[in-house]
């Protein structure tokens, strides 16, 4: 899911050039084929003689999708390669991630690992690229991988930055001020309220500072630094990943296109004696097309820059096939399929107009060809005879070698933990999910502090019986639903006195005591514990705690959603298990790399009113398209242990959250801390939560083995921001838009901890508004991924 938000800029440039083409009908010639009956480069003799003596040749495929492309991509690749002297590679991915990659291999990286943590997933992912891995990796002496991606992406980034960027401040404070930027930037957006032109000029004088060093990437900074400001001044004015499918042109694309042509010429310009390959998608590596619509005549792709400056150094070859359900178009793709040959090459050197479905295969239902000289696009194309879906798979690159927080404890495979579910009891729901929201009883307040009488802003309110929570605004103020009349009012706030309070029917003003708390600090065998202590421990004991192996949990799901559009509240139960290759070990958000899956095993649904009936009857969901779609996905993100790189477990961005020692409260014989803790930072790279506002909650940390029992949080959403997303554009958020989520985890049978029940509430569209998750099973051992699940 979080893959597919971070690449919606690529994916409407394609509908875009999909639904702009005109589609003509012209009589059908018989054109030149050069017809290959396997891929087999040595006999590409055709294509190589069209290369010539061309500098850097761009293989352009219709979208990411199509894994028998890939296949006849790689093939082509090679030959230029083997039999061409082509050395290098420039890939439409991270031009400073694949940098920070080579670096890394020098140091003795594990190839596959740093390969694959820099490429965007949306090839690796797929079975049909994977030979490029293998092969660009056993072949790295004679050929190497970099970027043209002005995206920022690669694993452990922030470290990255650090490491290259900081020496140039001259306080790790201003560092910081300036870092927050790009946490912006690497989120595809920059904020209104922020301070571009002080940005811009933060970076002017930073790349004066990088070029005056004597730092050997020196110039690879700065063009890092150059194309992170045009980069914020696309976001800040064009908001280009904030637009829908509807209001997506063409040329939202041209900044991005135009700094990724940018970036291939400086490499050519580094390196002035290599031969380049660039892999990409059509929609960026053709030429310029112009005089079909207004809409292409506006858009300047990458591919035309290089074009302009290389003119016959650069050649363009396009690769397309038959799509499913053109049939009916007058293309050259259909041309070439009625031959019934598998492959083929065709040279363009001469002018015509021919139609093509080359860039108009997004939508396969309704697929168009684009009418123009293809000519002036590409320099020729290669043909497969139909295009054939990708295969989804994950890439095995191994691990980090510097991974030195990997500590592998358990080598038992295939080993299943049960737990029996009690599934003929009677379904408990909150009651007030049985009520118009509109009819609860609102209580209003302010909250100040006793002391000062100032206001406090991101004071903590929640419900006692219901356990719906919010909190008080920049003003102080806050307004909150009191469904259950047993309901009191709790108010706290990190640093004061929690109180409790009756509601009211007048707007109620809140004085928070400052708290001189004892807990602050607490002395045990003359070793003073803090909260920040407490947590180092934690993050310390995690490989102990939580299993790093591979395993499957199987949960058992309660939830209730209410389709777009509708009014028609659901109450769902779903049985489903999460693969995670990775076990417990820090999973990569950025770019995406769940090294797992999820599968719907059964699912069913009855109107929420009918669940207080005796005789419910449930309609049975085909699993098939739950997987599909990722229908009741509501998990992702939410083991705060299994997503540690980006959020407070990560010492790295400990420093963004306020924590508190609140407690020792002892259960079970045992005692166990509480820590309270809240942020400001809006950076979902540090929250792994969508534009919050604020978010804050309380861990509940066992004293004795340092392991998270329970996490506690809610979040106030940024409604300003979040409405830039689609669903969000078109069905509207709530003035005061939260999530609640309770995560506990249990020991189990094998001594290691794992999430073992979820408790959510949220009023955003499109999201469970209630969800109860139980763990049912644990199952320890590798597994294949299994064809049309969803990650």
């Amino acid at each position: 899911m979080f893959f597919s938000f971070i690449k919606l800029q690529s994916t409407v440039l394609y509908i875009f050039l999909f639904i702009a083409i005109t589609n003509v009908s012209n009589a059908q010639t018989q054109h030149p084929f050069f017809f290959y009956d396997t891929l087999d480069y040595h006999q590409f003799d055709a294509l190589k003689k069209d290369i010539g003596d061309a500098q850097i040749v761009l293989l352009a495929e219709p979208d990411h999708f199509h894994g028998n492309i890939f296949t006849a991509k790689i093939e082509v690749m090679k030959m230029l390669h083997e039999t061409m002297g082509f050395d290098m590679i420039i890939f439409e991915s991270g031009f400073y991630g694949l940098n920070k990659a080579h670096e890394a291999i020098e140091k003795g990286e594990n190839k596959k690992w740093a390969y694959t943590n820099c490429i965007f997933p949306i090839w690796h992912t797929q079975a049909e690229f994977h030979p490029f891995m293998d092969y660009v990796v056993n072949n790295y002496d004679s050929i190497k991988v970099m970027g043209m991606d002005n995206q920022i992406s690669g694993f452990n980034i922030e470290n990255a930055f650090r490491e290259d960027f900081s020496p140039f401040f001259n306080s790790v404070t201003a560092y910081q001020d300036w870092y927050k930027y790009i946490e912006f930037i690497s989120e595809y957006h920059f904020p209104e309220e922020e301070d571009l032109e002080g940005f811009l000029q933060k970076n002017k004088e930073l790349k004066q500072r990088i070029l005056a060093s004597s730092v050997p990437q020196k110039k690879d900074l700065a063009q890092t630094v150059y194309f992170i400001s045009e980069t914020a001044k696309d976001y800040y004015y064009n908001k280009v990943n904030f637009k829908s499918m509807e209001e997506f042109k063409a040329k939202d694309s041209n900044i991005r296109d135009r700094l990724m042509a940018e970036n291939t010429l400086y490499l050519m310009e580094k390196y002035p004696h290599k031969k380049m390959i660039v892999w990409g998608a059509t929609g960026h590596l053709m030429n310029s097309i112009r005089g079909t619509n207004e809409g292409l005549d506006a858009f300047s792709p990458m591919g035309s820059y290089v074009k302009k400056k290389l003119k016959d150094q650069a050649y363009i070859l396009g690769f397309t096939g038959k799509v499913k359900g053109d049939d009916e178009l007058p293309t050259i793709e259909n041309e070439f399929y009625a031959t019934s040959r598998p492959f083929g090459f065709l040279p363009l050197s001469t002018s015509e107009v021919i139609n093509s479905s080359m860039i108009g295969t997004v939508d396969k239902e309704n697929i168009q060809d684009v009418a123009t000289d293809w000519s002036k696009v590409v320099d020729g194309i290669f043909f497969v005879d139909a295009m054939r879906d990708g295969t989804a798979k994950l890439y095995n690159c191994g691990e980090s070698v510097f991974n030195t927080e990997i500590n592998i404890q358990n080598d038992t495979l295939q080993t299943t933990y049960s737990f029996e579910l009690q599934k003929e009891e009677k379904v408990e729901i909150p009651s007030l999910f049985f009520k118009d929201n509109a009819s609860f009883k609102k209580q209003k307040g302010v909250v100040y502090d006793n002391t000062t009488k100032a206001i406090i802003p991101y004071a903590s309110v929640i419900t006692t019986d219901s356990k719906r929570g919010t909190a008080s605004n920049e003003k102080g103020q806050f307004v909150i639903a009191i469904p259950s009349k047993k309901d009191s009012i709790v108010i706290s706030s990190i640093g004061y006195k929690t109180i409790k309070i009756a509601p009211s029917n007048n707007v109620v003003e809140i004085y928070l005591e400052q708290k001189v708390d004892e807990m602050t600090t607490l002395t045990i065998s003359s070793e003073p514990i803090t909260a920040k202590g407490i947590l180092k421990k934690v993050i310390k004991a995690i490989p102990d705690n939580y299993n790093q192996e591979p395993h499957t949990k199987v949960f058992y799901n309660e939830f209730i959603y209410t389709p777009l559009g509708t009014k028609d509240q659901r109450f769902y139960k779903m049985d489903f298990e999460v693969y995670d290759k990775n076990g417990y070990k820090p999973e990569m958000m950025f770019p995406m790399r769940y090294t797992g899956f999820r599968k719907v095993l059964r699912a069913s649904y009855c109107p929420l009113d009918a669940v207080q009936n005796d005789t419910v009857s449930y309609t049975v969901l085909d699993a098939e398209n739950m997987n599909k779609f990722a229908f009741g996905n509501w998990l992702y993100g939410s083991d705060i242990v299994n997503v540690r790189n980006n959020n407070f477990l990560n010492r790295s961005k400990t420093s963004k959250y306020d924590f508190e020692f609140s407690d020792v409260i002892v259960k079970d014989g045992k005692e166990i801390y509480v820590l309270k803790f809240s942020t400001e930072e809006t950076s979902f790279r540090s929250t792994v939560i969508l534009e919050p506002k604020i978010f804050y909650g309380t861990l509940y940390i066992d004293a004795e083995s340092y392991a998270i029992l329970e996490a506690k949080y809610s979040v106030v959403h940024d409604v300003e921001r979040l409405s830039h997303y689609w669903p969000y554009t078109k069905y509207p958020l709530k003035e005061l838009s939260f999530s609640d989520q309770r995560v506990v985890y249990k020991k189990q049978a094998d001594g290691f901890y794992y999430l073992s029940e979820f408790f959510a509430e949220t009023n955003i569209p499109d999201k469970a508004s209630y969800s109860h998750l139980i763990l049912n099973e644990i199952k320890i051992g590798e597994r294949e991924r299994e064809e049309g699940l969803s990650n």
